[in-house]
């Protein structure tokens, strides 16, 4: 597997996530009063500064996946469903990056806590259907997972449900979960195609539905699969940018449910192509869920176009802002691991 497409992945994941930190949560219409007309580069403005953000900081997106390849690592690339609860515990020590996280990833952190400090607590969410469950927080961070399955389709959707399971044990998130790795799977392929990495998309999002369902972890929503495919065939009807932007608003939508998030990520593949800067600009702007939507997107395309397809300046500059975890140094680590080079089982990265 090609060194410069897992990169790729990885920093497309990571330059999504921190260029979409500083729109998120605005609307479109708020962003071009903001910035002239559109984001498309690091500059200080939004709700992210209001909550703590430093300019070019990853957030959880990118930050749940930095612990996740650590822990794979260690590991030797070895998941299971108590190993993702392990890496959810030790990113939410991480006093600033946690800080960024979803509520449902909060909640079920105490709750993980709670039971394995001996106390019997209710599973959140478990007595409402899911409701408020079915958000993105598995999906965000499954870049790293669609790498791991080293082109396998099959193991991109197991490696997805084992990272759901801690947080979005759900048939609505894990598919998401399951949707973003199987495309990035499919997106490391040599013979692959945009009409492939979609296909693989809704494979993923088929599959986890029904293995939640299976377990009769039913959550209500919308199917996803059903909600990817409308959004492809409304961004490739788009004609141009603002065209896509203004569909994302108001057609596919842009929240953090994965019925919205997820299927957007689509909509902006379907619209964009092999451009991974032109994909990630789509979702910085767009408004919602802008780190999340981007960092997806990112990945995926990122995995497709290797990491020449994104401006170095901007990797410097990120990696610049992130002094506190070691990004590059994980990225190699974890690159060399799955294209070959080898990195030994118990592999630790030091500060």
């Amino acid at each position: 597997m090609r060194a410069d497409r897992i990169k790729g992945a990885l920093y497309g994941c990571a330059l999504g996530d921190s260029l979409g930190a500083i729109t998120e949560f605005s609307t479109f219409q708020q962003i071009e009063e903001w910035f002239g007309s559109e984001l498309s580069d690091y500059t200080g403005c939004g709700s992210f500064f209001e909550k703590g953000g430093i300019l070019g900081t990853v957030t959880d997106d990118f930050g749940s996946c930095y612990y996740l390849m650590k822990k794979m690592l260690e590991t030797g690339g070895r998941l299971d469903a108590e190993i993702a609860a392990d890496i959810i515990l030790e990113w939410s020590e991480d006093s600033y990056y946690f800080k960024f996280s979803g509520p449902t990833t909060k909640r079920t952190v105490e709750y993980i806590k709670s039971v394995r400090g001996g106390q019997k607590r209710e599973e959140p969410g478990i007595k409402g259907n899911f409701a408020g469950q079915t958000t993105n927080g598995a999906a965000m961070k499954a870049v790293p997972l669609g790498i791991l399955a080293r082109g396998d389709m099959e193991e991109a959707v197991r490696l997805a449900v084992d990272m759901s399971t801690p947080t979005h044990y759900n048939s609505q998130a894990a598919a998401g979960a399951c949707a973003i790795s199987a495309s990035v799977a499919a997106a490391l392929r040599d013979d692959t195609s945009l009409e492939a990495i979609v296909e693989a998309g809704l494979y993923g999002a088929r599959a986890g539905r029904r293995i939640l369902f299976e377990k009769n972890r039913i959550a209500m929503g919308r199917n996803l699969e059903y909600c990817i495919r409308q959004a492809v065939e409304i961004g490739g009807q788009c004609h141009g940018y603002r065209e896509l932007i203004r569909a994302l608003d108001e057609k596919i939508g842009t929240g953090m449910d994965v019925t919205e998030s997820v299927a957007a990520v689509y909509g902006i593949l379907a619209s964009t192509g092999q451009d991974c800067m032109g994909a990630i600009k789509a979702a910085v702007n767009a408004g919602g869920d802008t780190d999340s939507i981007a960092c997806m997107a990112g990945g995926i395309l990122g995995a497709w176009q290797g990491v020449q397809a994104l401006p170095e300046a901007k990797i410097d500059f990120m990696l610049k802002q992130n002094p506190g975890i070691k990004i590059r140094r994980v990225v190699d680590a974890f690159t060399a691991m799955i294209a070959g080079a080898g990195t030994p089982q118990g592999c630790t990265i030091m500060p």
